[in-house]
């Protein structure tokens, strides 16, 4: 009994200060000769419907502090629970950006309406379903559809060579897809970054060690929560996101996180 009670205070003292007690700003820099000039772009993932403050002004502010050229979101900013019409002020409150953005799989347990991606369309945002558009002359945006659980290998093939029909050799080419555990797939690319979210950081975090415990479709110990991967030919960049999505399971010793890449020129 005496270890039960024990291993429940620990918990619950692990609980209590792994809780998150801020919103990080992650700030990346990439080198590259196909920018004109250095670019600056904010990435968003994972929000779930989360409300940060009066209409989501802690997330807002900490965006318009760095002034981003344009922002792109990476899935999961809506949730088939909590109220959604915190996800839209986020898009409303980020109106004057040129927004880039690719659903995820809870987007697409909500989105069977289509009104709700034509209010999204709307307010200016580019949503992306396996087609491109451009930031200007020099960064290609790609947007991969979400394919459910593990890209089947057969599919593969299919899928880079749409991808490589889409890509610009010229541009800076950004694949924008939500999970990031498709390495089937993804180490066959050749574009110049691919940008993830889904696996929220780990959601648990071995504190000091700093080691990931679960993600989704990774199961424990996971390797791909958060950071830049390498592959042969690109980069892989894994955003620890802004909320769990669930209040019964709790980020811990993980804070979330709002992205900020740069882009210069080499």
């Amino acid at each position: 009994m005496k270890i039960i009670i024990t291993l429940l205070l620990l918990f619950i003292l692990y609980a209590v200060l792994g809780r998150p007690r801020g919103i990080e700003v992650r700030k990346d820099i990439l080198y590259s000769p196909k920018v004109k000039k250095d670019r600056k772009f904010a990435v968003i993932s994972d929000l779930h419907n989360r409300l940060y403050g009066d209409r989501q002004e802690r997330l807002v502010s900490k965006i318009e502090e760095e002034k981003p050229d344009f922002i792109v979101l990476l899935g999961d900013i809506f949730d088939n629970t909590g109220n959604k019409e915190n996800a839209f002020t986020l898009l409303e409150e980020l109106k004057g950006y040129p927004i880039y953005y690719v659903l995820g799989n809870h987007e697409y347990r909500i989105f069977a309406l289509r009104e709700d991606i034509e209010r999204i369309k709307q307010l200016g945002v580019h949503v992306l379903l396996d087609d491109c558009t451009f930031f200007e002359e020099d960064i290609e945006i790609i947007g991969l559809k979400d394919y459910l659980k593990y890209i089947p290998n057969e599919n593969v093939d299919s899928i880079v060579k749409m991808i490589k029909n889409l890509k610009k050799e010229e541009c800076f080419s950004i694949l924008l897809s939500h999970r990031p555990h498709y390495c089937n797939l993804y180490e066959k690319l050749d574009v110049d970054l691919i940008m993830s979210g889904h696996a929220h950081g780990g959601q648990w975090r071995i504190p000091f060690l700093n080691i990931p415990i679960f993600a989704s479709d990774q199961g424990l110990f996971p390797r791909l929560t958060d950071g830049i991967k390498e592959y042969a030919h690109t980069k892989h960049y894994i955003s620890r996101g802004l909320a769990s999505g669930r209040i019964y399971l709790p980020r811990l010793f993980n804070n979330p996180e709002i992205g900020i890449v740069i882009v210069k020129k080499q």
